[in-house]
């Protein structure tokens, strides 16, 4: 008899310590995947919205990463960008930034594509992202 009470004690703290740690505030269960934005992706899947693609993604399964120039911190961090099919557009994404929409243009041969402090050039061998006029993330080493 005893047996069986401490492990119906012990299944009875386990089971009240496990529904707490599943709460929320408000006491609703967190859901796992229950992270969706407006445009239903999920952000702790690794998921982001792209403007250029029309759907969710994985920056880190993009092609275009470009590394950060010059980090002061214990890590380093990347941007990505994507190009529209037709190359007139590139959609950027910085740490802690939403994606910017850059337009092409063509600046002494070189393509440009631009918004109102960041420039992304294609260089060539590979691409430069300056930030208010910093060269800031690179696909190259420099």
């Amino acid at each position: 008899m005893k047996k069986f009470s401490c492990f119906f004690l012990f299944a009875t703290l386990f089971l009240a310590l496990t529904i707490d740690c599943n709460a929320q505030e408000g006491g609703k269960p967190k859901i796992v995947g229950g992270d969706k934005d407006k445009h239903g992706c999920i952000a702790s899947a690794g998921y982001t919205y792209s403007q250029i693609k029309a759907t969710c993604i994985r920056l880190f399964e993009e092609s275009i990463k470009l590394n950060e120039v010059k980090h002061t911190g214990t890590y380093s961090s990347f941007a990505v960008v994507i190009l529209s099919g037709d190359k007139k557009k590139a959609e950027v994404f910085i740490p802690g930034k939403e994606s910017q929409i850059l337009v092409k243009s063509n600046k002494k041969g070189v393509a440009t594509w631009s918004s109102k402090s960041i420039t992304l050039t294609q260089q060539e061998d590979g691409f430069e992202l300056l930030l208010s006029g910093k060269l800031t993330y690179s696909t190259t080493k420099k």
